[in-house]
């Protein structure tokens, strides 16, 4: 079967989870003797960007071009209000980025093409599928069909922007646009409810599949000596991830604890100054994949304190196929891959002090985390590449 893959982003141009799962779902595919081809985007390099370039990675054929727009996708934090909404306005109906995609797909003639997050590669992939009578399986990643930003806060629901977006027809439009899809795959049934009380997808076949995750051969455990409870905070320092609050608790616990925090982002100046004031929080800045997995096999458990409404967030997968148990909050997605007291733990999301007492309580029963890190792997097991892409390709071939 010829697949087509169509991500705003594809490595080693990456801003979240989504443009990793398109590749693991694309090298999985072509693991499993499937032709696949992959349509992405990639910064401006001078007007012969603007045609899309073919080059083979790991045997897979990946195109890339620049969408006409005010900017790359990826360089939205350099501007401000305004421009951002202009470019957002470009790119919903992004008519070079139609064309583009348009002459790929006429040359290699893909039996089905499945599209992930499509902001900044344009809104009117749905519309070129549809018209060249292509079958189209949508992967969901965040509530961006909703919130353009794909990020909504706990306790802002429904303000005044989610208020502006529904009166100016954003719902409405995406809402159309999307309402040719075949099948729509949601790694989360919290993601899928959360569009169906929107009104997407009434007429579509839905299917709930977690995301797919590498799992490594073995897990090494590094016997390093330590007496606190070793926690572990992996993903970007921005207000909505809780990161500043987690260090707080960090500072108020009254047990030997630690927290190493992997990430970068806004706040990092602010987070700095109070690993200063506390020599138990240490920041590690951005690292490498492989440094990532050793400090996973240093740590006791990964804490995901998210205040927004994530998906199916990967460092919960991350950590849970490297035998580390979870504590998240009790928001999106992430509960559902956690069953409590088996391979991590919930507590309810912004109670700050509930988060403490748990990890003060964890402190001292060492011997729940041990069997929580036992099972943690296996917990997991319906999220390998492999399965993962078992069921997909049973999916793929009842809409060929």
């Amino acid at each position: 079967m010829k697949i087509g893959i169509i991500s705003n982003l594809y490595p080693p141009f990456v801003r979240g989870g989504a443009e990793v799962i398109a590749r693991t779902m694309a090298q999985g595919l072509s693991e499993r003797l499937q032709h696949v081809f992959v349509v992405s985007t990639q910064p401006f390099e001078g007007m012969r960007s603007l045609i899309p370039r073919e080059r083979v990675d790991d045997g897979i054929k990946i195109y890339r071009f620049f969408p006409l727009n005010l900017y790359f996708y990826l360089s939205d934090y350099r501007f401000p209000l305004v421009i951002r909404a202009l470019w957002r306005c470009i790119d919903m109906l992004n008519l070079h980025s139609y064309y583009c995609v348009r002459r790929i797909l006429v040359k290699e003639r893909p039996d089905v093409v499945i599209t992930h997050n499509l902001t900044g590669i344009g809104f009117l992939m749905p519309v070129l599928l549809h018209r060249l009578g292509i079958r189209h399986v949508h992967v969901l990643h965040d509530v961006q069909l909703v919130e353009p930003s794909g990020i909504i806060l706990h306790g802002h629901e429904f303000g005044l922007r989610h208020f502006f977006l529904r009166c100016a027809g954003y719902h409405a439009l995406m809402r159309k646009l999307f309402s040719t899809v075949s099948v729509v795959i949601s790694p989360s049934k919290f993601l899928l409810d959360f569009y169906r009380r929107h009104r997407f997808f009434e007429a579509v076949e839905s299917k709930i599949m977690t995301n797919p995750i590498r799992m490594p051969a073995t897990v090494p455990r590094r016997q390093v000596p330590h007496d606190e409870l070793r926690l572990l905070y992996i993903g970007q320092l921005t207000p909505g991830k809780g990161i500043m609050q987690l260090a707080d608790v960090v500072r108020s616990t009254r047990v030997p604890v630690s927290l190493a925090v992997i990430g970068s982002g806004p706040l990092l100046l602010q987070l700095r100054k109070k690993a200063e004031e506390d020599p138990r929080i240490t920041l590690l800045g951005w690292r490498t994949h492989a440094d990532v997995e050793l400090k996973l096999s240093e740590s006791d458990i990964v804490v995901v304190p998210t205040l927004c409404y994530d998906n199916s967030p990967t460092v919960v997968l991350e950590a849970l196929s490297h035998g580390v148990p979870v504590i998240a909050s009790d928001i999106g997605g992430a509960k559902e891959l956690i069953r409590v007291g088996t391979n991590g733990w919930i507590f309810p999301v912004e109670q700050w002090s509930e988060l403490q007492r748990l990890i003060e309580w964890l402190a001292a029963h060492r011997d729940e985390i041990r069997r929580a890190a036992a099972v943690a792997r296996s917990s997991i097991e319906n999220a390998s590449v492999a399965e993962y892409c078992s069921r997909l390709l049973t999916v793929l071939e009842a809409y060929r």
